[in-house]
Order: C-alpha cells, then sequence, then structure tokens
C-alpha cells in the first residue's frame, strides 16, 4: 500500500512540475496596463493588511515590479524577501490571477542587493557626533551649555 501512495505522490509531483513548465511561456497575447495592475496590488496589499500579514505586505511594497506579457518579474533587495514570496507564490498568484483574470500569469523573483541602500555606521567618536548633530542640532547647543568634552 504505501508503495502505491509513493508512485501516485511522484505522479503528482511530475504533474505538477509539467503544468508548471506549461504555465510558463511566454504569452505575447496578454495585455497588462499599469493602472490594472496597480488598483489590483493595492487590493492585494489592503487584504494582507486586513489579515495581518505584514511581512509578505512590506515585501511587496518595497519590490519593483515589471512586466513582460504574462510575465510579473519582481525585484527585491534581499534573499530574505524572496523566501518570503517564494512561501507566499501561492497565494500571490492566485489572487493576482483573479483580479487581473490572466490564468497564466507567473512571477519571477530577482535579488538585487543595490535596492538595499548601505549605510556607513560612523567609525570613530567624532563621526558618532556629527551623525547625532545632523540628527537633532540641539545636541552642540547641550555640549556648549554644559561645555563638556564630547568631542574635541
Amino acid at each position: 500500500m504505501n508503495d502505491l501512495k509513493k508512485v501516485q505522490s511522484k505522479d503528482e509531483e511530475k504533474n505538477k512540475v509539467k503544468e508548471e513548465a506549461e504555465v510558463f511561456r511566454i504569452n505575447t497575447s496578454v495585455k497588462i496596463s499599469s493602472e490594472k495592475f496597480t488598483d489590483n496590488f493595492n487590493l492585494l496589499l489592503r487584504v494582507l493588511e486586513e489579515d495581518k500579514n505584514l511581512s509578505l505586505m512590506s515585501v511587496l511594497t518595497v519590490a519593483i515590479s515589471e512586466f513582460n506579457f504574462n510575465k510579473w518579474i519582481i525585484r527585491i533587495p534581499s534573499p530574505i524577501h524572496e523566501q518570503i514570496l517564494i512561501k507566499e507564490k501561492s497565494f500571490i498568484m492566485n489572487y493576482m490571477r483573479n483580479g487581473l483574470n490572466i490564468n497564466d500569469l507567473y512571477f519571477e523573483i530577482l535579488v538585487d542587493e543595490t535596492l538595499n541602500p548601505k549605510i556607513e555606521l560612523p567609525i570613530n567618536a567624532q563621526e558618532k557626533f556629527q551623525l547625532m548633530a545632523e540628527k537633532n542640532p540641539n545636541i552642540i547647543l547641550l555640549k556648549e551649555i554644559f561645555k563638556t568634552r564630547i568631542i574635541d
């Protein structure tokens, strides 16, 4: 009996891969207007907010989307975002396919770390003080009032 289940599950996996391979073909007849996509995408974000799925909502918010017929290219800044998208892929695809009425819509995830700005951390105390003073100029006034030698 277990052998039969193993064979059935392998057949199901093969069929699933085959179906996905068929879906991942470019369909040049598909035209997606940016307005229609934006409207549907914003509805998806509202649904995620209502469902309290804030991690997926934040990933989709920072993502940059491009289209090539039925191919949705999602550029994200980190592999962590990629893992979240992969985990939620079926939900995203079902929602967007239904909303856009495009059954063969699929997406490709591209990790582009240049989207994630590198913040240079201060090296010494002088740089730290300058950064704090840029954010809050009152720190300079405080230094003068108390005549401290925070940084010389």
